[in-house]
């Protein structure tokens, strides 16, 4: 939703104000986000990011009264130089979910995040092997390519009262087609039914309600400080970062609750 040019500005920018640490994070949106909501073509997804890729990139390659040209087949810019004093490429991280988009980040992304819509059995036999591929058809090797996942998590030593709070944010990805196919692996065809029936008719009470205990303790980290620990253990062997958000869906008193518990349970929790 925005040019080449203003992402490399922007990026540049922030990591100039974060001394470095900002990290530039693009992925494709479903087809409804894109076409409804920001007039962006949804054709050839995986072949459009690949491509805004390489343009920012070019754009950080200009310099000052060097300008440069970009002409790729979805991304275009002439005569651009970038004109900030102090600068440095910033690392591109792609949000990756499906076979293509996480090959893609194996090739050319500098970070990989998965979405949090994955399990560790899923990560261990379909996610992590197609990065890999992906990074090896490139001649690349391991430390080219920093890898994360995202997580909701919920917190409460009540471990019903966790689970509760993490179905919203759970349910919510019942809206997005493109995650049908993962949950049927997973053996979740009765909550994919009734998920996106209640999405069908905008109950979003019912798409929380469809999310089984199954599907908390798979796609979640969901419990006691205590359960959250062991859970991160099993993630440390898998992947560099665990990036945790609180649920989406919960009323704004209940974010804030979860989001000030996770900070202080992931500051004093360490996997096992």
């Amino acid at each position: 939703s925005r040019t080449p040019v203003t992402f490399a500005q922007g990026a540049s920018t922030l990591a100039g104000l974060s001394e470095g640490r900002y990290r530039l994070g693009l992925g494709a949106s479903p087809r409804a986000w894109s076409t409804n909501w920001h007039d962006v073509p949804y054709e050839r997804p995986t072949e459009r990011l690949e491509d805004l890729v390489a343009a920012i990139r070019a754009a950080w390659s200009t310099r000052q009264g060097e300008p440069g040209s970009y002409s790729g087949p979805f991304y275009r810019f002439n005569d651009y130089e970038h004109n900030l004093s102090e600068w440095a490429p910033v690392p591109v991280y792609l949000g990756v979910t499906r076979p293509r988009s996480i090959e893609l980040a194996g090739r050319v992304a500098d970070g990989a995040v998965f979405n949090l819509m994955h399990s560790l059995a899923w990560l261990r036999s379909e996610g992590l092997p197609t990065l890999a591929a992906g990074r090896d058809a490139a001649g690349r090797d391991d430390a080219a390519l920093d890898t994360g996942v995202l997580v909701v998590g919920a917190v409460d030593d009540d471990r019903e009262r966790a689970y509760a709070l993490a179905r919203p944010g759970i349910g919510f990805y019942f809206s997005v087609p493109y995650f049908a196919p993962l949950l049927e692996l997973h053996g979740f065809e009765q909550e994919l039914e009734r998920g996106s029936a209640a999405w069908a008719r905008q109950d979003f009470g019912e798409m929380a309600d469809a999310v089984s205990d199954r599907m908390v303790e798979a796609f979640a980290l969901a419990g006691s400080a205590d359960d959250i620990g062991r859970k991160l253990s099993d993630y440390a062997e898998l992947v560099d970062f665990v990036e945790v958000m609180a649920p989406l869906g919960l009323s704004g008193e209940d974010t804030l609750e979860q989001t000030r518990r996770l900070t202080q349970t992931l500051s004093e929790v360490r996997p096992a």
